[in-house]
Order: C-alpha cells, then structure tokens, then sequence
C-alpha cells in the first residue's frame, strides 16, 4: 500500500473528525475548581475536629466507583475517586479495571435524596466508566499506584457535583508536611486482589472526614521496613475524632491552598489503609499526585487523539 494511503489518509481522517487536534492544555481544566457551597477560607476554623460527619456538598469531587456484583448483579461501590475534569476521575490503579460506573453527588448511602438543614442536593449521578488508564502499578510494592476513569458521558456540575483542583506542578514532601490536610470517605479499602464481591464489603452510611498530616518518608520506612518511593506519600490521621479510618482506597488527600483555599488532589489513597483500625499509631501509604502531573496531562492526550 502507498505511503499517501498508509501516512496522508489516517492524517485527514483525524483531521476532519477533529479528534487529531483535539489536544489538552492545563488551561482547558476547570477554572472553578476546588470549590464548594461553603466558604473555604473559614474551613479550618468553622471545623468541628470532634465531629467528623461531613456535611452535603462538602467534597463534590468524590466520586463512589462500583459495579454489578457478579452472584447478585447487585450494584455496589468499593472505591472511591477524585472529579478532575467533566469527563475524568483519578483513582488508585489497585482498584483495577472492574469498576463499570462512578456515582457522582452522593453523602448519604442510603437516603435517594441527601438533605441537611433545609438544604437538598439533587439525585447522584451514575455515569459508566469508558475507559480506564493506568500508570506503570507493580502489584507487588504497590508502586505507581493511580490510574484515570475516563467517563462515558460529561458529568453535570453543580452545586454538589464539583471537580477538585488538579495540580499543575510537583510539591515537595517537605512543603507538604507543614500544612494540615483532610482526606474524606465512607471507609471502605480494596486490597487490589482477587475478585471483587459486594459482600466482602461494608461502609459507613454518612460520609466522614477527618484533619491528616503529611509525615516523613522515614517514618513509613520504619513501619512497613521499606524505603517509600519518591512517588509516594506517608500518612497520618487526626487522633482527636471519633473514628479517624474513614478514607477509602482511591480516596484523595486534600490540600487546601491559595488565598481562597481551594481544594488541590495531592495524594490519593494507595495501601496498609486497614491498619488505622488495629492500632493508633499508624501510617498509610498514599499516591503522590504531584509527582504524575505531567503523566496525566500526556494520556489524557493520548486517549483524545488516538483513544488509547
């Protein structure tokens, strides 16, 4: 076959189709991201560190993934991501590709309609995950533990479905270990292996919260009698609240920065989750989300030129 027929007319298809300059630049990221109903310069202030039940429309970014349960067909969720873009959600590679649907919108599990002090969200949405795009995850270590829901269909913001801001440019450890930050869920892990059954899975039926700070590598290292990658962030959690073990995997540790603190994705909830319940001196190991901006911005690319 010529050249002009293997070269020149895939180029023209693309082209005319508008998917070869369909191209991704961190300006066409939501500009009103990281915000909420509330104020978030008051955040810190205004927060009940005794109560850590979160209120609706507090983290409209998560997003509850899930599928059929393969006994039942029954719909269940079993980790948890983080809204980006109207048709991106980032996630913990462990949860790996069974997810079929993420569930935008939602505090409360069990109630159709969430309300709060005469304030009501509208119904979730459930919107069918397309494609998912993992990073180079070593299942043994957990290394490169993240991956990107690519959506089926646009999410529909309001004012409880809202993307978290995406960070354009590495933080170091150092900075980040001098600031509070908040991880939020219904505390519910995936271990990454093995087939994935709702009955193997319970929650909370309130979305929790709670304060978490950014320890030294060193002190995971010393827990898990490993060096953490560069990659990779040591957690811990606010002793002070009820039950601090509310993060779910694929859960996003959430930075508040700027003059207006807007909410920023910075680590996402990677592994040794489960030991916040067997003892309180603990740390768990999270996804530097900082260190694949560059990562995620090339394969989102990658998906939108050549959908793969």
């Amino acid at each position: 076959m010529s050249y002009f027929a293997i070269c020149i007319l895939p180029m023209i298809f693309f082209s005319v189709n508008g998917l070869k300059y369909k191209h991704m630049n961190w300006e066409d990221l939501p500009t009103d991201c990281g915000t909420t109903i509330y104020s978030n310069t008051n955040y810190y202030n205004s927060k009940d560190k005794s109560n850590n039940l979160a209120s609706i429309g507090e983290f409209p970014w998560l997003a509850r993934i899930g599928l059929h349960d393969e006994n039942t067909n029954d719909l269940f969720f079993y980790c948890t991501g983080s809204l980006i873009h109207v048709d991106y959600v980032i996630t913990a590679a462990h949860c790996g590709k069974h997810s079929k649907l993420v569930r935008l919108g939602e505090t409360n599990i069990i109630s159709d309609i969430d309300c709060y002090r005469g304030i009501c969200a509208p119904p979730p949405q459930d919107i069918k995950i397309k494609k998912h795009i993992f990073a180079q995850h070593c299942r043994l270590t957990n290394t490169n533990d993240l991956s990107i829901l690519v959506l089926e269909e646009s999410a529909k913001f309001n004012d409880f479905v809202r993307p978290i801001c995406f960070p354009r440019e590495p933080v170091s450890h150092h900075e980040l270990m001098y600031e509070i930050t908040i991880v939020a869920g219904w505390s519910v892990v995936y271990s990454g292996w093995g087939t994935v059954h709702g009955s193997n899975f319970s929650s909370f039926i309130n979305l929790k919260d709670t304060f978490s700070f950014v320890l030294d590598p060193r002190v995971c290292d010393v827990i898990y009698k490993r060096h953490l990658q560069e990659s990779e962030l040591c957690v811990s959690y606010d002793e002070e609240v009820d039950d601090p073990c509310v993060v779910d995997s694929g859960g996003p540790l959430v930075r508040y920065a700027g003059a207006d603190k807007r909410a920023y994705i910075v680590g996402v909830a990677s592994h040794n989750l489960l030991l916040c319940h067997a003892h309180q001196e603990f740390a768990a190991v999270y996804t530097d989300v900082t260190y694949f901006t560059e990562w995620v911005l090339r394969r989102i690319n990658q998906w939108l030129e050549w959908g793969a």
